[in-house]
């Protein structure tokens, strides 16, 4: 029974450290999100293997302009929208993709974690996007 006990203790501990890590930001106004963002991304659920390279320039007044870059090497742009969410999240759509960004503190630095779906197929995709500074 010890033995348990002290693996539920170890594993609250462990759930807390992470927790702390990676602590969650409520996003109150997208101009909060300005700036240049850079990362991997891809297909699926997020933190799947990334097979693209984003970077993204978030303007102060919701909207965005991104280039993928592609395993090929070919530089596909793209733009869209952001808007704050009630829950701190922000919704974002794109010109194929909508979705959803969640900012988090990651060892002292700011990353946008985002799942997105195609507006077509409905394929899910993923990116995280650490601030550029």
């Amino acid at each position: 029974m010890n033995g348990i006990r002290a693996g539920l203790v170890l594993a609250v501990l462990l759930l807390t450290n992470v927790a702390s890590a990676q602590e969650i930001v409520a996003v109150q106004d997208v101009s909060s999100l300005a700036g240049k963002w850079k990362g991997p991304g891809g297909p699926g659920a997020l933190g799947n293997n990334p097979v693209v390279s984003l970077e993204q320039t978030n303007n102060p007044d919701g909207t965005y302009e991104a280039v993928v870059t592609l395993s090929s090497g070919q530089r596909v742009p793209s733009k869209g929208t952001m808007k704050t969410q009630p829950d701190g999240t922000v919704a974002y759509e794109g010109q194929t993709t909508v979705g959803v960004y969640r900012l988090y503190m990651v060892k002292g630095q700011r990353v946008i974690r985002a799942e997105a779906k195609n507006k077509t197929s409905g394929a899910a995709s993923w990116a995280e996007l650490t601030e550029v500074k």
